[in-house]
């Protein structure tokens, strides 16, 4: 993994995370990869990330600040990565529909 800044995306206090394929995160690389979403580190004024999230910047109008959050906001790479597996299905159709299309989801973003 390593730390980039998409500028026209972010915040000054996030910064974007490379998911490597060779990285135990197969989910989160699957998600970035095939349907243009990332992951970001949010820094809270720090150079280290203190909390994760998975953001979809596809769709990312100019003008917004940050992208909308497909995820909560997690303490560790390996719990959002949990989170992506149980509710892949839920991230993707909202993705792709909207947030009006499946409704009762288990996928609430906080």
């Amino acid at each position: 993994m390593l730390f980039t800044s998409r500028k026209k995306y972010l915040t000054k206090d996030a910064r974007e995370i490379h998911i490597n394929e060779s990285s135990n995160l197969p989910q989160l690389h699957r998600l970035c990869s095939d349907f243009g979403f990332a992951v970001l580190g949010m820094n809270e004024r720090s150079a280290t990330p203190k909390k994760y999230v998975l953001c979809d910047v596809g769709l990312v109008v100019g003008g917004k600040d940050l992208p909308e959050k497909a995820t909560p906001e997690f303490a560790s790479l390996a719990e959002l990565e949990e989170f992506a597996v149980e509710n892949v299905v839920d991230i993707v159709q909202s993705y792709l529909f909207g947030d009006d299309y499946f409704e009762g989801g288990s996928a609430s973003v906080a």
